[in-house]
């Protein structure tokens, strides 16, 4: 059951798709960006580390690399969201990843967003 998630609304991208932030709303966010970080961060470990692993380099066959420059410039947090919300089939070019959308609340998925950016150049022997 795929459920239509309007990158529009999601990510603020413009019609020509230019990557976006998520916007996280201050009256329904965490106001302290090292809360948002934990939050996340707790998601991640709750939720994927089994195929992208504690270090986000993906410990799995075809599973995302979230440390990997070129994806993290190439995937706008819509994108992102709405493959989390969604999941992934093999039909989408990746493995099979579970649709989160009954599992995480909108809060959450932007939540986890924020803490896979946190990989962006990392070493895949760290934590970001």
């Amino acid at each position: 059951n795929l459920h239509q998630v309007d990158e529009q609304k999601v990510s603020g991208n413009d019609k020509a798709g230019t990557p976006a932030a998520v916007e996280l709303n201050e009256n329904d966010m965490y106001k302290d960006p090292v809360l948002i970080y934990r939050e996340g961060r707790a998601l991640f470990q709750n939720n994927c580390v089994g195929c992208h692993g504690h270090n986000g380099c993906g410990n799995v066959p075809r599973s995302t690399n979230f440390t990997d420059s070129g994806w993290q410039e190439n995937n706008s947090d819509g994108g992102i969201y709405s493959s989390i919300y969604n999941g992934k089939g093999i039909g989408n070019g990746g493995g099979v990843m579970p649709a989160y959308y009954n599992q995480l609340s909108p809060q959450q998925i932007k939540y986890l967003i924020s803490y896979l950016r946190a990989f962006k150049g990392r070493s895949c022997n760290g934590l970001p």
